[in-house]
């Protein structure tokens, strides 16, 4: 699961959870694939949304890619050696004004 915020510490306090804006993505297993070229898995909230998030690993660049995507438009690409460094690059704004919270 990824959250742009601390999970330990907002999941922790009721009161920190009603005040930030965050939104929770959960793996799709069953969209994992890998070939010779990537490794990949798609990311969704659990609560009804046109957002996702596409994390791949792209064994010719040694690099992670990021997608995240508002129904079939992607919205922002990010990428890095590092996964903490591309995921930062994802989700450090915050969730989009239309996008559904899940902070409960």
């Amino acid at each position: 699961m990824m959250c742009a915020f601390d999970p330990a510490r907002l999941l922790a306090d009721k009161e920190l959870r009603k005040k930030v804006r965050a939104v929770w993505y959960y793996p799709d297993k069953a969209s994992y694939m890998e070939d010779e070229h990537i490794r990949q898995m798609h990311y969704t909230s659990r609560k009804p949304s046109t957002y996702s998030i596409t994390v791949t690993w792209n064994k010719h660049q040694s690099r992670w890619e990021t997608r995240k995507y508002k129904g079939g438009n992607l919205i922002r690409l990010s990428f890095g050696k590092d996964y903490r460094l591309a995921m930062w690059q994802t989700t450090h704004s915050g969730p989009q004004a239309d996008e559904t919270l899940d902070t409960e």
